[in-house]
């Protein structure tokens, strides 16, 4: 499983671009009447609303044949079901994106997703602290479902096009609908779900929370865990990456269908996103966690670099004071005073690298921030403690 936390990904992507460089790097648009290969109708996983039928307590891979991975072939999820609760936890799975030559060259499982993937992945998978069932882990009496990724536009596309000389297929949003048809018939009575991601994954929890929240009803509690996919202004995410990333992965067609102005001509689609969810669930509980000096993700913003000039090229820098800056920012002027929507920040306090890249994979006991262990701040977000907040404060 890829995580993405390699402190030398700026560099794997400048290397992955140069071995490549002979290759034309272009986003094309599939002409008028292209059809897809892609197979449908009900199978395993199938277009059908049946319940998910597995074993209880035991991961089990899924079919969804009409999902679609980058490369056409048709994915799944893995479920761990159990009866102690109608509560469900949704993982994403993350792994880059795919949107000029370099990132396509290091995105993760471009080459698909199916049962023979997981089988080699399902101990990594179920040793995940975060997926652990004993007495006082985080999330043990959920059912857990693991969403893995293949769809290299951050879990969140609904579009067909060529990039850099080939053929993608971007269809994360739609297969995670797909999924959700008979995730939500298994757990009719759920009262609790939390949805999270790391990585991409993070990226992918946030742009889908939407159609997750509608999906299961407005009665029910959907908490978002987004570990180290943060959403930031203008300012900090240039509209020249937000454009080519809605352009490319055709968000306009899946941002919240509620949001009147997501999808702007301008394609400054982050702002108004987060400003839709902020007021649309209010009442709910929204996170995000982040190193204050992110390497992985300075890679990607480094492609927006003055006005985007290097977006098809390899990347340069985005210093860490600006990602730090666009941290607080988030905090103070996008999230305001909001109190379902907390930032956890790691800044180099009790020990921890403020360059690490996810925190979710690994024991959230051991992440602390100004003396606050980052299980415990989840378990306040998840059990809607009053005295929940950013931290740091201030």
């Amino acid at each position: 499983m890829i995580h993405v936390s390699r402190s030398s990904f700026a560099f794997a992507l400048a290397m992955a671009f140069a071995a490549s460089a002979c290759t034309a790097d272009s986003v094309n648009p599939i002409p008028s009447g292209t059809t897809s290969s892609s197979s449908t109708g009900a199978g395993a996983g199938g277009s059908t609303t049946l319940p998910l039928s597995t074993p209880e307590k035991e991961w089990t891979w899924v079919d969804f044949p009409e999902s679609r991975c980058i490369d056409d072939s048709h994915t799944g999820i893995a479920i761990d079901r159990t009866s102690d609760s109608e509560d469900v936890f949704l993982y994403f799975e993350g792994g880059g994106a795919c949107f000029n030559l370099a990132t396509c060259a290091t995105a993760a499982n471009t080459k698909g997703y199916g049962a023979d993937r997981f089988a080699m992945e399902k101990a990594e998978v179920s040793a995940m602290p975060i997926m652990q069932r004993t007495d006082g882990a985080l999330l043990a009496k959920m059912s857990h479902v693991f969403i893995p990724y293949c769809s290299g536009d951050l879990h969140g596309g609904d579009n067909d096009i060529e990039v850099a000389g080939k053929l993608r297929h971007f269809h994360g949003h739609s297969n995670v609908a797909a999924y959700l048809t008979r995730i939500v018939a298994t757990f009719p009575k759920a009262k609790h779900v939390v949805v999270a991601g790391s990585s991409a994954g993070g990226f992918g929890a946030l742009l889908n929370y939407d159609q997750i929240a509608r999906a299961f009803g407005a009665k029910v509690d959907v908490a978002l865990i987004d570990d180290s996919g943060p959403v930031f202004t203008d300012q900090y995410l240039p509209v020249c990456l937000q454009k080519h990333l809605m352009t490319t992965f055709g968000l306009n067609r899946t941002l919240p269908s509620g949001c009147t102005d997501c999808s702007p001509a301008s394609g400054a689609f982050a702002t108004p996103t987060m400003r839709y969810l902020l007021t649309t669930y209010a009442d709910q509980r929204l996170s995000v966690v982040s190193s204050t000096a992110d390497e992985t993700i300075r890679s990607f913003l480094s492609f927006a670099h003055d006005d985007c000039v290097d977006l098809m090229g390899a990347p340069t820098d985005y210093p860490p004071a600006l990602y730090a800056a666009a941290l607080k920012n988030l905090r103070d002027t996008t999230l305001g005073g909001n109190r379902g929507f907390e930032l956890f920040q790691i800044d180099g306090t009790n020990g921890t690298d403020p360059t690490h890249h996810v925190w979710l994979t690994g024991d959230l006991h051991e992440v602390a921030s100004h003396d606050v262990r980052l299980s415990d701040w989840l378990s306040a977000q998840l059990s809607r403690d009053p005295s929940w907040v950013h931290v740091p404060l201030n």
